[in-house]
């Protein structure tokens, strides 16, 4: 195949879009990535948290260790560390540059931030919603088909984000080329 053919060209895109440098399990990390830009978007430490998924990531996180949590798993904990240490520019290493007092503090976090977790009614595999509560004010934070996704983000009554959801809008790239073949 030539790198001029079409067919090279888009597995060269699904190849960038497949491989993102990811600081642990994916699913917990979106949870943590969800978290933190909801922290960012409330521009507060939040008092509440409400965390809604899809059925498939109450799965896939449920007895996963978050990285840097000493030992903690599960949503609540991958939430906890996106709010209290998450860097949401680092993307999918949202937790990579948390430091050892930031790492301590999310053990008494979660003793004093009730993170509430809900099972989704979603017709999307991939989806997490963080709502995070700071006395009157809100932000919410919502990832679709994919890690990095992010389709929806608000603060109180402000839409400061929004992107249509749509059939497969986990792929920014066309797998149709795809083939067993």
């Amino acid at each position: 195949m030539e790198r001029s053919d079409p067919r090279y060209q888009a597995y060269v895109e699904i190849v960038k879009e497949e491989l993102i440098p990811a600081m642990g399990c994916t699913e917990p990390i979106a949870v943590a990535l969800a978290a933190a830009r909801a922290r960012e978007a409330l521009a507060a430490m939040p008092e509440t948290c409400r965390v809604e998924v899809s059925g498939n990531i109450i799965k896939n996180v449920k007895s996963v260790v978050v990285p840097h949590t000493g030992g903690l798993r599960g949503i609540p904990a991958a939430a906890a560390a996106g709010i209290v240490a998450g860097d949401a520019e680092a993307q999918l290493e949202v937790l990579s540059g948390m430091t050892e007092a930031q790492s301590a503090a999310i053990s008494p976090f979660l003793k004093v931030v009730p993170v509430e977790v809900r099972h989704a009614d979603t017709p999307y595999i991939f989806d997490i919603q963080v709502t995070v509560f700071h006395g009157p004010d809100s932000a919410q934070v919502r990832l679709v088909g994919h890690h990095t996704n992010v389709v929806s983000v608000r603060r109180g009554g402000q839409v400061l984000l929004e992107r249509e959801i749509s059939e497969g809008s986990g792929s920014l790239t066309d797998r149709s080329c795809l083939t067993v073949e």
